[in-house]
């Protein structure tokens, strides 16, 4: 069943909607305003009706911020429209300037996705392990994480990770002249996408998840890896990592399954946590990669490696590490002394430790 509906705020959708409808409608058309309580319902007819198509095209006007705030301050994923749901399949956004709402989150039979060039700001976690999206249009302008106000420079955005087999936006294209970069915004480049920061250097903001390629190389020009920016990788084998890159936030390649090898190029490596500057000891490098057997790297003194980046690999000890010619002794004898004094020689916890030529 297809259905259309114009709603306001005097008479929201909940009110036209029958009890028959809610669970026959396979197709909604909505026009007008759009509440939290409406966005939870169709959440419902989609996890328990037949609802597989939500066009929100015609919706100028939506308020559904208070939805998700709970007595306690928490935030539960059955507060959130559309959390983990396996039916929906199409959802066109509304022509709305904001999206302030956790929505789409874990939805693995979402193919289609149509999100308006009028959007300038969204919030944080919308848009999240949804591979399956055949393409994400991102606008250059797009504004993320509007929630923190001022403090959105410093709090990273977990919109769109995991999510997408390709991204779009309406700038397409590496830039002509790197050095020259100032216009900060997102761009879109082999369908992967990028942003330019207040500095005019380019960071790789999401690898599309569900992508097909088993390799990648990320292009050089590409000066930081945002957190969580390969999540859920599903195909990707073999990431190597330019000169260019200066640094990496948090867990960048977390949860992906099929990684094996990771090649840094760069000879020094450093990892930052926007979210907590005393990072030492936490596991912000390369976790959850049950896969992974290599890892290169070019650094040819073990002091200009960010040592705390192979805390979180459970699997350390079936991981080859590889290093320059000649280095292989500097790595096993490095040392770094922990607050209590002891001193541990961690590259002795790879499983083997070879040198390699360059």
């Amino acid at each position: 069943m297809e259905k259309a509906f114009t709603c306001t705020k005097d008479l929201p959708l909940r009110m036209q909607l029958n009890d028959e409808e809610l669970l026959e409608i396979s197709e909604i058309h909505l026009n007008g305003f759009i509440d939290g309580n409406d966005m939870l319902l169709l959440s419902k007819m989609s996890k328990y009706g037949r609802l597989r198509i939500l066009d929100m095209g015609g919706v100028t006007d939506m308020d559904i911020s208070k939805l998700y705030l709970l007595d306690d301050g928490e935030c539960s994923g059955n507060h959130i429209p559309f959390y983990k749901n396996g039916r929906i399949e199409e959802v066109i956004f509304p022509h709305v300037h904001s999206i302030d709402a956790q929505m789409f989150i874990g939805c693995p039979n979402l193919r289609k996705v149509v999100v308006p060039k009028t959007l300038e700001g969204l919030k944080k976690e919308v848009l999240i392990s949804c591979p399956n999206i055949e393409e994400i249009f991102v606008a250059s302008h797009l504004c993320l994480d509007t929630s923190h106000g001022w403090r959105s420079e410093f709090f990273p955005s977990y919109s769109f990770m995991g999510s997408g087999k390709r991204f779009v936006s309406d700038n397409e294209g590496w830039p002509n002249d790197v050095d020259d970069l100032e216009e900060r915004g997102f761009f879109t480049y082999d369908g992967v996408l990028y942003h330019i920061d207040c500095t005019g250097e380019i960071e790789l903001y999401r690898y599309p998840a569900g992508d097909g390629r088993s390799e990648f190389f990320i292009p050089e020009g590409v000066s930081h890896i945002c957190k969580y920016a390969f999540y859920k990788s599903q195909h990707l084998k073999r990431v190597t990592i330019p000169r260019s890159v200066k640094s990496f936030e948090e867990n960048p390649f977390e949860k992906c399954q099929a990684l094996e090898t990771i090649i840094f190029k760069q000879r020094d490596i450093y990892m930052f946590s926007l979210e907590d500057a005393d990072y030492l000891g936490s596991n912000l490098g390369l976790k959850d990669l049950p896969n992974l057997k290599h890892i290169y790297l070019y650094a040819e003194n073990p002091e200009d490696v960010c040592f705390d980046m192979f805390n979180g690999l459970d699997n350390i000890g079936e991981v080859t590490l590889h290093v320059p010619h000649s280095c292989k002794k500097r790595y096993e004898d490095y040392g770094v002394e922990w607050i209590d004094g002891r001193i541990t020689k961690s590259y002795l916890r790879f499983h083997h430790i070879e040198e390699f030529d360059f």
